[in-house]
């Protein structure tokens, strides 16, 4: 995902929103345990069929059941179009892409422009996969909080501060876990930014906010390797980008405030 403009800037705002009963929502998972699990035991006769069809392919093939690995990334799925090629096309070219990233992992760095995307330059001078693929948070790890109706919802973020970071975005990559996006930070606001989806293979929400970290604008359903231009029309300082739906599934709106936590110092809004 690209801009269009260029900037850097933000931490823990000052702003506090409604009432702290509200409930906390982490994207991905529920609040005992980061996980939402439901499972049905009382298979119905499809789900006996399906298990009988199972045993008899496994008599055929062999058959791996394990969590996705970075070896082995989960199908990338986009917004479809009426011929299905948005999402086909964004689903053969991540694939290839990622297995083409892996080849170089590890290799020296100084900026994420010594690193084949999207690989970043995060830890200890290496080209690694980035913590919104892997989920590997650091202690002292930035995240965007927002006072929605529906409660305070807390994304975990990569921060895109630069030209070159912002440029790249989150193109190039597989998938994004649902608990996490990345921020795209300015050093002012700015009268109209605007975003395309060249090179990005996953759909999104684009999260526009002005200089108090108020939401002016959201586009939802950014459909993958979409070239047009996209703006919400309103001055605007901060973009959050996160995966397509959540947008609405949690009440993120024009009006809604948010604040950033655990920005590196010389990024805090002033």
């Amino acid at each position: 995902m690209s801009s269009v403009i260029g900037g850097g800037g933000t931490t823990r705002s000052t702003d506090r929103s409604p009432s702290s009963k509200r409930t906390l929502v982490v994207p991905g998972g529920d609040e005992a345990s980061g996980w939402r699990i439901s499972l049905d035991s009382r298979p119905g006769p499809f789900g006996l069929a399906c298990a009988f069809g199972l045993s008899f392919l496994l008599l055929l093939v062999p058959v791996g059941c394990d969590r996705p690995s970075q070896a082995d990334p989960p199908e990338v799925t986009g917004n479809r179009s009426p011929t299905g090629s948005a999402e086909s096309d964004a689903a053969t070219q991540a694939q290839q892409r990622w297995e083409a990233a892996q080849l170089r992992a590890g290799q020296g760095c100084t900026a994420d422009s010594d690193c084949y995307s999207p690989l970043r330059c995060i830890r200890d001078g290496s080209c690694l996969p980035p913590p919104a693929m892997t989920g590997e948070r650091a202690p002292d790890q930035s995240a965007v909080l927002c006072y929605a109706r529906s409660g305070e919802v807390l994304f975990q973020v990569e921060l895109a501060v630069d030209g070159p970071q912002r440029n790249r975005g989150l193109m190039h990559r597989p998938w994004l876990l649902e608990s996490w996006g990345m921020l795209f930070l300015y050093p002012e606001l700015q009268p109209d930014l605007s975003f395309w989806m060249a090179n990005t293979y996953i759909p999104l929400d684009m999260v526009f906010m002005d200089q108090d970290r108020l939401i002016v604008g959201v586009i939802e359903e950014a459909v993958p390797l979409d070239r047009r231009s996209r703006s919400v029309n309103r001055p605007s300082q901060y973009v959050l980008e996160i995966n397509a739906g959540l947008a609405r599934r949690y009440g993120l709106e024009a009006g809604v405030r948010c604040e950033f936590l655990n920005l590196p110092p010389q990024l805090v809004p002033r």
